[in-house]
């Protein structure tokens, strides 16, 4: 699933759920584990390579806060002809994007240990959610 079809299967609530709730809450939870290292340096120091570059990694995040917020839509509708998990949609998120969620999560690792850049991802991911948001208004 790429991201233009999740969130034309989202609604327009799902997705105000999404910006206004489901990312500020995320970074929430992160952002106490972080520190103001400089950019590619992790807690002890030293540097370390990451095998998911940052523009990517903010597109595999925008993924699965639209799934976070269609899940969070389908519950709250009741649909029970849905029966897709999120564990489904992350999968198929780590397929789509060719990576595995041992890559994700040492990803997730590695950027969130520099607030300043996790900062700038966050701010890159409003953008194109805005921008995704207007595409889906126009048509």
């Amino acid at each position: 699933m790429n991201s233009i079809y999740i969130l034309q299967r989202s609604s327009r609530a799902g997705m105000a759920f999404c910006v206004a709730w489901l990312l500020p809450a995320i970074l929430l939870c992160v952002l106490p584990t972080c520190n103001t290292s400089p950019a590619g340096a992790t807690k002890n120091g030293s540097t370390a390579e990451v095998s998911i570059p940052q523009d990517t990694m903010v597109r595999i995040l925008i993924d699965m806060h639209l799934a976070e917020a269609m899940i969070q839509s389908v519950r709250r509708d009741r649909d029970t002809t849905v029966k897709a998990t999120i564990q489904d949609y992350y999968n198929t998120i780590y397929k789509t994007h060719h990576i595995t969620e041992q890559q994700f999560k040492e990803a997730f690792v590695f950027y969130s240990q520099d607030i300043e850049t996790l900062d700038k991802m966050y701010d890159d991911m409003q953008i194109l959610l805005s921008k995704m948001e207007e595409e889906v208004k126009v048509k």
